[in-house]
């Protein structure tokens, strides 16, 4: 987990790094929905070693330490770029830090690219956060050409200008909001979701200032918003719900899907203006009712599927083009 923003161009000479080759890293697992919720809730307990203690004193204050177990691994120098990308830590002590980690977590197996020969080209360039450990989230291409980014665990959002690598950040006020999805206006304005504090806000780039709009009690995680075509802001929520909220009006309207118990998460709007959004904890997808807000589900063929994302064709029809399922590894 890299703490920075990347930039992939194709077929350039220039700057940073130039790879001769594509590199395709697939990876598709297929576990029981029991397996994934023992992974994210279980402990872990460190190996004996010289390291141990400086890791779980500096570690836990930003995250599990879980998250060092579900790494793929890596060998002194890979976990030293690691934690550089996260917090300042004096030489000596990252070097202990290293080979403690690359000792008891090494480079897992069937962890690297299949690198595939090829002519292309690629340019890589990278720009480290400017508050580390961030852990950028969710990366929105500007009408203006720049980059935002959510920085989820730091509590701000982060805007960098490719073409000369500047990057200005701006602080949440309400602490602790969790950013985590983005979206930009015809104003050029940024909405994001606050996944931690229930609320979905709205940065105006040029003087910094933040509306929020808080989602009523007993509703959770707002998650990934879209915005259609009226200019209203549609987002999933990780408590069963889609909310909808008119900016001119700021009313706010929240729909509860049908089945309990679901995770809507990825969301999109058809041609059609028709919002359609994918249930991570089910075999499901949904569309909701624009001017009703009422919610159509469809149960999918694979009983494993846990869709994540949701992409849907340009033309009139807007119909379902394709989606990830996490668990089944079909599309």
């Amino acid at each position: 987990m890299f703490m920075g923003i990347y930039c992939v161009n194709f077929c350039m000479k220039q700057r940073i790094l130039v790879v001769l080759i594509v590199a395709v890293c697939i990876s598709v697992g297929v576990v029981s929905t029991t397996t994934q919720a023992q992974r994210r809730s279980t402990p872990i307990h460190l190996p004996d070693g010289e390291a141990k203690a400086l890791i779980e004193a500096a570690c836990i204050t930003c995250h599990r330490l879980n998250y060092i177990s579900r790494w793929a691994g890596g060998t002194n120098e890979d976990w030293k770029d690691l934690i550089s990308s996260m917090m300042v830590m004096p030489r000596v002590k990252a070097d202990v830090i290293g080979r403690y980690l690359a000792t008891h977590f090494p480079t897992k197996p069937n962890t690297a690219p299949t690198l595939i020969p090829g002519p292309v080209n690629v340019t890589i360039i990278e720009w480290l956060a400017p508050t580390l450990g961030s852990r950028p989230h969710d990366p929105l291409a500007a009408s203006d050409g720049s980059i935002w980014w959510t920085g989820q665990f730091t509590n701000r959002l982060g805007r960098v200008d490719p073409a000369t690598g500047i990057r200005q950040e701006f602080p949440l006020d309400i602490a602790d909001s969790g950013p985590h999805g983005l979206v930009e206006d015809n104003k050029g304005n940024i909405w994001f979701t606050a996944v931690s504090k229930a609320y979905v806000g709205m940065l105006d780039p040029n003087s910094g200032d933040v509306t929020e709009y808080y989602v009523p009690d007993g509703i959770r995680g707002p998650h990934t918003p879209i915005l259609d075509q009226r200019g209203n802001l549609w987002f999933t929520l990780q408590s069963g719900h889609v909310g909808r909220l008119v900016p001119k009006t700021k009313e706010m309207t929240i729909a509860a899907t049908p089945t309990t118990g679901t995770y809507p998460y990825g969301i999109q709007i058809n041609s059609k203006g028709v919002p359609w959004y994918v249930d991570f904890r089910g075999n499901r997808i949904g569309s909701i009712n624009p001017e009703t807000t009422e919610i159509t589900e469809y149960e999918l063929p694979h009983p494993d599927a846990r869709p994540r994302r949701i992409a849907l064709t340009p033309d009139a029809r807007g119909v379902v083009y394709g989606l990830r399922s996490w668990l089944s590894g079909t599309i």
